[in-house]
């Protein structure tokens, strides 16, 4: 629904890795108009990525996001205990595909 409500943005509509926070709390966030681009590209990386590849990545890494200068530090304590910017992992390869529509 949020890349639906934001202009055509030629890095959300390609094949993106989105780190989204989970219904619950994205049903209680107030977003302004203006702001759910930048909201979806600092939750995002600009490739297709699963988790058991992101889950190799060295305790320390830092990935860039898809918005410039935002970046995504990686804290791999093992499986059940992987963070992304002090944010833990609770849901995995989840896959969506989707099809926006242009008026």
């Amino acid at each position: 629904m949020l890349i639906n409500m934001c202009p055509p943005n030629t890095i959300l509509e390609g094949n993106v890795t989105f780190l989204m926070p989970n219904d619950r709390i994205l049903a209680n966030m107030v977003l302004q108009e203006g702001s759910i681009s930048s909201f979806l590209l600092r939750h995002s990386i600009p490739s297709p990525l699963i988790f058991e590849i992101l889950e190799q990545f060295p305790y320390g890494t830092i990935s860039p996001s898809s918005l410039p200068n935002c970046m995504l530090r990686v804290s791999n304590y093992g499986r059940k205990n992987f963070v992304l910017n002090n944010v833990k992992i609770i849901s995995r390869n989840i896959s969506y595909m989707y099809s926006k529509i242009f008026n």
